[in-house]
């Protein structure tokens, strides 16, 4: 079976940030969103904001969707969860 090339560029961390600015999210300190990105993961964070987007076929926010405002509370919740293997996950990507 032939390989399939993957459409999608590896996108940096600060490259991401840009994305979801892009698509309507606020962030009161990027810094500490960077770091929840690296720990994380764009794509595991995905599932959480995804019921705060106005248009789920272009991924734009609703009005005042702020990036702290999501994880700020579930920061205990990731830190129980969170297994170290996706921490050097993320880390190498």
């Amino acid at each position: 079976m032939p390989k399939v090339p993957y459409p999608k560029q590896i996108q940096t961390f600060a490259n991401q940030i840009g994305i979801l600015k892009q698509r309507g999210m606020t962030f009161a300190d990027v810094a500490a969103a960077e770091t929840w990105l690296r720990r994380v993961s764009y794509y595991r964070m995905s599932g959480y904001w995804y019921p705060l987007l106005a248009d789920r076929v272009n991924h734009t926010f609703k009005p005042c969707v702020t990036f702290e405002q999501r994880f700020s509370y579930k920061n205990a919740l990731f830190n129980l969860f969170l297994p170290t293997p996706t921490h050097l996950f993320t880390f190498f990507i």
